[in-house]
């Protein structure tokens, strides 16, 4: 069993980063690879996370197609639906960490032009959404606070996104970027995010500015002292 083919280059690649042999080894129908001992526990954690992905996907697939929602009252309902939109929000921000890292190794084949194209194709997504939000997951690989929260299901998509781009424009945001997506309103957290990008470009204007008059000021009597000493 192999972990898949890789781009790298050619259609058909290996992940350098591993030292991968075409020689044997762990295989399937196109691809065979030998996994040097030293990164064989990355090959097994591998295959253990996508085991118990698809038992999950099992369990959910189960509960899905058995639920009858005619046999359940509003108000419980009601919690079903805040319960699996944090479910759905976590496996989100499992997909798009996955992505990253398929974005990183360049493995997603030859059939797409890129990792967002790809990753629109596998999730349904316009390309532009795809693009989004594997750059917010980018983003939050920088940010710890931010990306402990888009696991643990606080943060969606749209959220990520814009506490991604506040807090890698200031950093010192990110707390409070994170405190207010929790609260649900995205259009104020959207409207926060931009305020932190302009006052960070704003700060980065006015330091450009001094460093700019200061220059001016010492060239002044060098030019003063030419022209009284012609």
């Amino acid at each position: 069993m192999a972990l898949g083919n890789w781009r790298v280059g050619t259609c058909v690649g290996r992940p350098p980063e591993l030292g991968i042999e075409e020689v044997g080894g762990y295989a399937d129908s196109e691809t065979r690879f030998e996994i040097p001992l030293a990164y064989e526990h990355v090959f097994v954690y591998a295959v253990s996370v996508l085991d118990r992905l698809r038992r999950l996907h099992g369990e959910v697939a189960d509960l899905t197609q058995a639920f009858d929602p005619a046999l359940v009252e509003g108000s419980a309902a009601k919690t079903l639906v805040e319960v699996s939109a944090q479910v759905i929000k976590m496996l989100v921000a499992f997909q798009a960490l996955a992505a990253r890292r398929v974005e990183a190794g360049n493995a997603y084949g030859c059939a797409d032009r890129s990792a967002a194209e790809w990753f629109a194709r596998i999730a349904g997504l316009p390309v532009g959404e795809a693009n989004a939000l594997l750059s917010a997951a980018r983003r939050l690989g920088e940010l710890p606070t931010a990306e402990e929260a888009f696991r643990a299901g606080h943060l969606s998509p749209a959220q990520a996104k814009e506490v991604a781009a506040g807090a890698t424009a200031d950093p010192s945001a990110e707390a409070e970027l994170v405190d207010m997506a929790k609260k649900g309103d995205v259009g104020r957290l959207a409207k926060r995010s931009r305020q932190v990008r302009q006052n960070a470009r704003g700060e980065d204007d006015a330091a450009r500015a001094a460093r700019l008059h200061a220059q001016r000021s010492a060239h002044r009597p060098g030019r003063a002292a030419a022209r009284s000493h012609p």
